[in-house]
């Protein structure tokens, strides 16, 4: 699992931590629930950047559903 969250943690503090906020609050859109664009002076995501976190936050995504799914047949 550490080599799947470091890529999370090495982008949300890219650019002095300007990604910080940002990373966790698309990270909340993309499993629905979206709490609205970071306010000024947080960092907005241009189309690039949106595709290039939504790769590295897919895995961890992934791994959670699954975590989720064999907790929920024991």
């Amino acid at each position: 699992l550490l080599s799947i969250i470091r890529p999370i943690e090495e982008a949300r503090g890219r650019d002095g931590d300007s990604f910080n906020i940002t990373l966790v609050k698309y990270g909340l859109e993309m499993l629905g629930h979206p709490f609205g664009p970071p306010r000024p002076p947080q960092r907005q995501l241009d189309d690039r950047e949106k595709s290039e976190f939504r790769a590295i936050l897919e895995p961890i995504l992934k791994a959670e559903a699954e975590l989720a799914r064999k907790s929920g047949s024991s």
